[in-house]
């Protein structure tokens, strides 16, 4: 009785084992399938920039508030870069030709964008502000990220109202060689693994649907059987 229902519970394990060709050819072609879309969308590359907030030491001040005040004054630059009039500042320089978001007509899809290219993260409890650029052009997002920086620095003591807070470029603005989208190993990964995942589901459900039919004509064979014998032991008396 226990070998049956142990039989029972691997059969799953070796109907998929006897069809893991086929497994293994659907994963194939999943894989091929994302590959070709993943090479087919626009890549984006990646340029990456990191300043430091400084201030002047305030007496009373111990480090770890001072450590926050730092990443206050962090978070205050993000709400800037991502800010309208920071946006136009950047993009109406004449060394900048992002044709993407110039071809936008109205304000608020352009900000949109700019919000959507432009990524702003921050090391939590420093003043350590990492400025992310994704673009369709290598040297394009470097020189939005280097304008960036520069408008930063320009206009330090008219944002900061001169309260002794410095910005120190630690990472000048550089790009990323590989695209940060798509990943094409990554996506042709997923691909293998989604296929042989969905191969294998539906080898289960055609499985359970077999069984499924067999079960009445089984219970119907031996209904009759038990009945046969019935009417036999009634004919004998």
């Amino acid at each position: 009785m226990r070998n049956n229902k142990l039989d029972n519970n691997l059969q799953p394990l070796k109907n998929i084992w006897q069809s893991r060709n086929i497994v293994f050819w659907l994963a194939i072609i999943m894989a091929m399938i994302f590959f070709v879309i993943s090479a087919l969308i626009p890549p984006s590359y990646k340029s990456l920039s990191t300043i430091a907030v400084n201030q002047s030491r305030t007496v009373g001040l111990d480090a770890y508030r001072e450590a926050k005040s730092s990443e206050f004054i962090a978070r205050s630059i993000k709400e800037m870069v991502i800010a309208n009039s920071f946006m136009q500042t950047v993009i109406n320089d004449d060394n900048i030709h992002w044709e993407k978001i110039s071809k936008e007509k109205s304000q608020d899809k352009k900000i949109k964008l700019w919000k959507k290219k432009i990524k702003v993260t921050i090391v939590p409890n420093t003043g350590i502000v990492h400025i992310l650029v994704y673009t369709n052009d290598r040297e394009l997002s470097k020189a939005i990220n280097a304008k960036i920086i520069n408008t930063l620095k320009d206009k330090e003591l008219v944002f900061f109202s001169k309260k002794g807070i410095n910005l120190n470029v630690i990472d000048e603005p550089y790009y990323f060689y590989k695209p940060a989208f798509p990943n094409l190993i990554l996506n042709t990964l997923l691909g293998f693994v989604f296929g042989g995942m969905f191969a294998i589901i539906l080898i289960l459900l055609s499985d359970d649907e077999k069984s499924k039919i067999s079960s009445p004509i089984i219970n119907l064979g031996v209904n009759k059987k038990q009945k046969y014998i019935k009417i036999k032991d009634e004919d004998l008396n």
